[in-house]
């Protein structure tokens, strides 16, 4: 090799280290890794919007707080009111009545109801007792005497004054009210027959019974002024 070779050389070496040796050859590697850094988030970035990444925040199912109230079940309307009973006077009257002697009062109802009684008299020593019998006239004076007449009710105190009788459920029809005088004096008595009818009330399959034991023996049945 000349010396001429030698010395160019040594130039280009000179010229290379230079290079490698300057500012701009220092920066090459960190722009390098730089760029790298920003291509490896730009996939990434690339690849969450590939696989459908949404910014939006993800929705979450309604808290206890949140949901709806529940819906309230219709009230039902109020009952009607029951029907209000009506008491209607169907016998009213005065009579006088011997001492051993029973008087009938016959009336009849036109509906399913309460029949109800009320008999009162002159002294408070006398002992009136009332009998209710489906019918009229039904029982003659020996079945009262031998209890056989079939009564749906009485009352045969031998204290209360006045005497008082109420049946219910009784079907519409004739009846006989019997007021019988068990005591030594003739009396004067008035009374009272009413009917109490509720609307749609059914009548009872109630039938007649007997009195279990009379006071004792009445001479006659019939209407004694």
């Amino acid at each position: 090799m000349t010396t001429s070779q030698t010395a160019t050389n040594a130039d280009l070496s000179a010229n290379s280290q230079r290079e490698r040796d300057s500012p701009t050859t220092r920066r090459a590697p960190m722009l390098l890794k730089h760029t790298s850094l920003l291509c490896v988030v730009g996939s990434g970035l690339l690849l969450l919007a590939a696989c459908g990444g949404d910014s939006s925040p993800m929705p979450t199912a309604p808290s206890a707080a949140q949901a709806p109230p529940p819906i309230a079940a219709p009230t039902p309307p109020p009952p009607p009111p029951p029907p209000t009973p009506v008491t209607t006077v169907i016998g009213l009257g005065s009579h006088g009545v011997p001492s051993g002697f029973g008087l009938p009062v016959t009336f009849t109802t036109t509906a399913t109801g309460t029949v109800g009684a009320t008999v009162d008299w002159t002294f408070a020593t006398s002992d009136i007792d009332i009998f209710l019998v489906r019918g009229t006239l039904p029982c003659s004076v020996e079945q009262f005497n031998n209890d056989q007449c079939p009564f749906l009710g009485f009352s045969v105190s031998t204290s209360a004054k006045p005497e008082r009788l109420s049946v219910p459920n009784l079907a519409a029809g004739p009846y006989t009210l019997y007021i019988v005088n068990f005591g030594s004096s003739d009396e004067s008595l008035s009374y009272e027959i009413t009917l109490t009818n509720v609307p749609g009330a059914a009548a009872s399959s109630m039938r007649g019974s007997t009195f279990g034991g009379i006071k004792g023996s009445i001479r006659g049945i019939g209407n004694v002024d």
